[in-house]
């Protein structure tokens, strides 16, 4: 329980960071959404010009745009600084949590939780209502049962990408 309290001190600390620069969190916060309204006018014009691409239709696509991007900004907001440990270890910073009486991992988790990231999210969950029932898709629970967990075991996979590295 010692433990929650000092994740949770860790956590309010960073998040009352943010929130004292309002004007820059709401920047960052637009940017987020920036990049994912790019992404789906992407999608947009590529499906103005046909109607099926790799045997995916809008719909369809539009459904997996959508779980991709609340996966990914769950799992870049829990993980996606991890991929700066080389810096933390060559500037010092990892041997100053090392010191410290929590497990590192938690520590590396609680360290940069930046809020901005839910911008992505705001971007999948948009298009999530629109794309479930017009996706062609019989819905047997057999069915649902995948689309509910996929955002989970999603979120799972981003950060593993960041923990292990390897050149494809």
């Amino acid at each position: 329980m010692a433990d929650l309290t000092a994740y949770r001190a860790l956590l309010g600390a960073r998040l009352q960071a943010q929130s004292s620069y309002r004007a820059s969190f709401v920047l960052d916060l637009v940017a987020n959404v920036g990049i994912g309204l790019l992404e789906f006018s992407e999608l947009y014009v590529i499906f103005s010009n046909v109607t099926v691409l790799g045997g995916l239709d809008l719909h369809a696509t539009l459904l997996v745009f959508a779980l991709s991007n609340i996966s990914f900004s769950f799992g870049d907001l829990l993980c996606g600084h991890l991929d700066a440990l080389p810096t933390y270890v060559r500037t010092g910073t990892l041997d100053a949590m090392l010191l410290r009486p929590l497990p590192l991992l938690g520590q590396l988790v609680c360290s940069d939780v930046s809020l901005k990231r839910l911008g992505r999210t705001a971007v999948g969950l948009i298009p999530l209502p629109v794309a479930l029932p017009t996706a062609h898709t019989a819905w047997p629970p057999i069915t649902v049962a995948p689309v509910v967990r996929s955002p989970l075991t999603r979120t799972a996979v981003f950060p593993a990408r960041c923990a292990c590295p390897v050149a494809v």
